[in-house]
């Protein structure tokens, strides 16, 4: 089944109607403008109360990522403002425009900034985040380690309108609508990739005669060490060695990681098991590793 949604600034659709055509939910705009192009509290009522789920997109200037870091956690931190008023869920994804225009090569590290400071102002707060551009800028950024939510718009990268999907999206925005909203101006927006939550953080599996308990560990990484949690560097993948702090806790182990922002991999059950983690951001990340006896 294909899982429509459509988007919107200044013309917004009749609820009942955007249910009534096919759509599951809508995507409306957070920004500095007080002209109606936001959605407002009221607006994100009405269309969850057609039964239809609501995501936001925060927006200034097409070229706005240009203004790299610090502009990105101002942006974030307006951007959360106005969420919180709309009761925007922190498992949805806040999305910031990352370029809404033809890029160039040598503009991506400062746009990877701007987004690396958006993200890493939404998680603090325990927002979950994801940009909007072009296919050729969600690429880059995700080839870079970035993590989030990608929604692609339907420009490709000589800045007309094309179908060609990245990767990396989750989220189209179609070039020519499929369902019909009668007098209605808006786009259509097509997941064509489900986006997940971190997993939640596992036991492990308890054996006749087990007992378990959690253990403190020291970790290992490159550059430096110290106890969890420690600091990853921004697009750093590191390696974690974990090594058990009681010396009277002995046999085998279930690693299981646990991150702020990060994309981890457990590690093998043993007294030293090892995970890699991705961070997009700098942060901290923690290891949590129950001692398995018996």
């Amino acid at each position: 089944m294909t899982v429509l949604y459509c988007d919107f600034a200044w013309n917004k659709p009749d609820p009942t109607a955007v249910h009534a055509a096919g759509y599951v939910g809508v995507i409306g705009y957070l920004s500095p403008d007080t002209t109606g192009k936001n959605l407002a509290p009221t607006d994100a009522t009405a269309y969850r109360a057609a039964g239809l789920d609501v995501l936001l997109v925060w927006e200034t200037t097409a070229n706005r990522a240009l203004d790299g870091s610090n502009a990105g956690a101002l942006d974030a931190q307006a951007a959360l403002a106005q969420a919180r008023a709309i009761g925007y869920p922190t498992d949805h994804p806040l999305f910031a425009n990352v370029g809404d225009f033809v890029a160039m090569m040598s503009d991506i590290p400062v746009i990877a900034a701007y987004y690396t400071a958006f993200a890493s102002t939404c998680a603090a707060s325990g927002q979950k985040a994801g940009g909007y551009g072009t296919g050729f800028i969600i690429d880059q950024l995700a080839q870079r380690g970035a993590l989030g939510v990608w929604w692609q718009n339907a420009i490709d990268d000589a800045g007309f309108p094309g179908s060609d999907v990245s990767p990396a999206a989750n989220i189209y925005q179609r070039v020519t609508p499929t369902l019909s909203i009668p007098g209605a101006d808006y786009d259509e927006d097509v997941v064509v990739k489900p986006w997940a939550d971190p997993a939640p953080t596992e036991q492990p599996v308890l054996y006749p005669g087990d007992t378990m308990k959690s253990t403190p560990v020291r970790v290992s990484i490159s550059g430096g060490h110290g106890w969890f949690p420690s600091p990853v560097p921004a697009g750093n993948v590191v390696n974690v060695v974990v090594q058990d702090e009681n010396p009277d806790v002995v046999g085998r182990y279930d690693v299981v990681p646990t991150s702020w922002a990060c994309a981890a991999q457990p590690g093998s059950h043993s007294p030293n098991g090892s995970i890699v983690v991705s961070s997009p951001v700098d942060g901290t990340f923690g290891v949590v590793v129950w001692s398995v006896t018996g």
